[in-house]
């Protein structure tokens, strides 16, 4: 049931996917190019990210114009369903980028950066965070008025991002006690924390959908 679900919203942005498979693979290695072989793995973190808000809220916009929540409410697929597959499809195609990643790391590895477990969990993490906040937020108050909220987000953040900074090193955070811990959990620590972050935002949006009047 999943996987119809999956398979329809890859159909809503099929004329784009080789294009994104392209960009997943090519984008991170022409960044460091680029800039001299000085961007690293934060090049990697950009792309997974850019793709992964490109690629969703085209199909979120798709959704909404054509109404298609509330015509899949009239089929067989449950409320519990259609939430789970949004999660899925953002975990399907943090894979697909590693993968086209890969397979660029191999054709061109002079300029390739180098990705190792850790360091796929942490942008995993990362997208999986911003996910699990902004997908309850797209149940609670649908996608016109979610875009309206990430825009004055955007155009806030300029401004408050000195003050951010200045916080921070004000108040310096000493990460050691990370670097102690034992590699395994390094390693593994933060797709735990994904997961367990992903369950809290999934039953919360579950529940918001599940009493949502459509």
């Amino acid at each position: 049931m999943l996987l119809s679900l999956i398979k329809k919203d890859f159909l809503l942005v099929k004329k784009y996917l080789l294009l994104f498979i392209i960009f997943a693979g090519g984008a991170p290695i022409f960044l460091n190019i680029r800039s001299g072989n000085s961007v690293g793995i934060l090049g990697f973190y950009v792309t997974i990210i850019v793709l992964e808000y490109t690629l969703n809220t085209m199909i979120w916009q798709l959704e909404d114009k054509y109404k298609g929540s509330i015509l899949l409410c009239t089929t067989p697929y449950t409320r519990k369903a259609l939430v789970e597959a949004k999660y899925l499809l953002v975990f399907i195609i943090f894979i697909c980028s590693c993968i086209s990643y890969a397979i660029a790391e191999f054709v061109v590895p002079a300029n390739a950066i180098k990705i190792n477990i850790s360091q796929i969990g942490i942008s995993l993490l990362i997208v999986a965070t911003f996910f699990d906040i902004t997908i309850p937020a797209l149940y609670k108050f649908g996608f016109t008025k979610l875009r309206n909220i990430m825009v004055m987000v955007i155009f806030i953040v300029p401004f408050i991002s000195g003050y951010i900074a200045k916080a921070l090193q004000s108040n310096t955070i000493d990460f050691q006690y990370i670097t102690s811990l034992p590699k395994l959990v390094q390693n593994l620590g933060p797709y735990a924390l994904t997961l367990i972050i992903t369950g809290i935002s999934m039953a919360l949006s579950i529940n918001i959908y599940s009493k949502k009047d459509l």
